[in-house]
């Protein structure tokens, strides 16, 4: 097994689209309930206050940036786990999130699920756990919708 750094841009993306998933509207079904979408802002926040407190103004105006150094920080210390590099934790590329589809974000998501699998307190984590839930649900949803699936008989 082999792990890289992936691309900040990649992960950006990632990071704008779980923000946008879990900011939809409920009225919209993506398959994630208000419970998972408060347990998935709890684990979050509680990362952006680890170190220090911070204002909810803070909290609501950085989260979606914060999911992306989460997202860059965990992979790259599974990185360093694999080849036995020292890591700077206090970088954080830019945030300069891309555009994706659906099938680009479930891409990328699981390419930053594999790649940060050699670590094992990032692996264990509740941040990594509930990314590999995002993973499963909306990869089920997004198939559920494709119209080959609509248009398959029932039964």
């Amino acid at each position: 097994m082999s792990c890289f750094v992936m691309n900040e841009r990649n992960l950006a993306g990632v990071a704008r689209f779980i923000y946008r998933l879990m900011n939809v509207n409920d009225n919209i079904w993506h398959g994630f309930s208000s419970d998972f979408k408060q347990t998935f802002s709890v684990i979050v926040f509680n990362d952006m206050c680890r170190d220090e407190k911070h204002s909810e103004e803070y909290l609501r105006n950085n989260f979606e940036e914060h999911i992306y150094t989460m997202l860059y920080l965990y992979n790259l210390k599974s990185y360093s786990t694999r080849y036995k590099e020292v890591y700077e934790e206090d970088f954080v590329p830019t945030f300069n999130p891309k555009d994706m589809s659906p099938f680009q974000f479930l891409k990328s998501l699981d390419c930053w699920l594999y790649q940060s699998m050699d670590d094992d307190g990032v692996y264990e984590s509740e941040f990594y756990k509930i990314l590999e839930k995002i993973s499963n649900i909306y990869t089920k949803w997004t198939f559920n919708h494709l119209p080959e699936y609509q248009n398959a008989e029932w039964g």
